[in-house]
């Protein structure tokens, strides 16, 4: 299913009709809450993928399919709903979220 809203920490964000706009959306938040904690995300094994692939990076070179998170830091969108999700689940982790802080709303299906 495709979301179409999500609330974090009780601020509500819509527009999202894929997982990727959640996913970018998200680190924006982040970013925006403390940078200087989202930096991280450049330096740790923790967001590089099982073959040595960047999540994030300044340089949009080592990204397959980048999106702009915040001035010059972009992240790693050429990942399936299910990886979005769990580098979300990380990034929470990072920021000491609890993941119920966050509750992501899905469209219904047409056919239901």
């Amino acid at each position: 299913k495709r979301p179409f809203a999500f609330v974090l920490k009780g601020q509500a964000f819509s527009g999202t009709e894929t997982w990727h706009d959640v996913y970018i959306q998200v680190c924006v938040c982040l970013a925006k809450q403390n940078r200087d904690t989202f930096e991280k995300v450049l330096t740790e094994k923790t967001f590089l993928s099982s073959h040595g692939r960047k999540y994030f990076s300044r340089d949009v070179a080592d990204l397959r399919m980048p999106g702009k998170v915040i001035d010059d830091i972009y992240a790693e969108c050429n990942l399936s709903a299910n990886d979005l999700a769990k580098e979300m689940r990380v990034l929470l982790g990072v920021y000491d979220i609890n993941i119920k802080d966050m509750i992501i709303y899905l469209r219904e299906d047409r056919n239901a």
